[in-house]
């Protein structure tokens, strides 16, 4: 299970995210400050503390926690964009230490149908009731720790690339 990260400076000045996966002409949002980013672009800009790293899951490996550390500080919230190798299932999450949410494609039952989950920052579901979650277990001083919970037996490697913020 690799962790890898940049940190604030030239990489995360030509930090680039995918627009659309459904639009006929898929593009991306260029992520230079003042761009149109919104929070990302004004995150960069301000003096808040970030860092864009990425890790990986097994999906086959049993329940349990992960720690994601070399993040530098305890983050006050985080937002996540994971995908499975080679696959469909995408997932979109955020959360800090109250409250977590996230966005789940559910293209293994039924393309380009989405449904939201109320604790999974990250839910990656590989056949029908076939998933791995992820769940923000806790905030610690120098990352995170997910808490997996396997629903079936799914396969494939979830990877996961995050926004830490303090």
């Amino acid at each position: 299970m690799g962790n890898s990260a940049i940190g604030r400076g030239t990489a995360v000045e030509d930090f680039k995210v995918k627009a659309s996966s459904t639009d006929a002409t898929p593009g991306f949002l260029d992520g230079k400050v003042g761009s149109g980013m919104g929070v990302v672009s004004d995150l960069l800009e301000s003096n808040a503390v970030t860092f864009i790293g990425t890790f990986t899951r097994d999906n086959t490996v049993a329940d349990g926690t992960q720690a994601i550390t070399g993040v530098g500080f305890q983050p006050t919230y985080i937002i996540f964009l994971a995908n499975v190798a080679s696959a469909a299932p995408a997932s979109w999450g955020f959360g800090d230490s109250a409250a977590s949410v996230g966005l789940s494609n559910r293209h293994a039952e039924s393309p380009n149908e989405y449904e939201t989950r109320t604790l999974d920052v990250i839910h990656s579901r590989t056949a029908t009731s076939v998933a791995n979650a992820g769940r923000l277990q806790s905030l610690d001083s120098d990352g995170f720790t997910i808490n997996w919970v396997k629903q079936n037996s799914p396969t494939g490697t979830t990877t996961a690339r995050f926004i830490a913020i303090k």
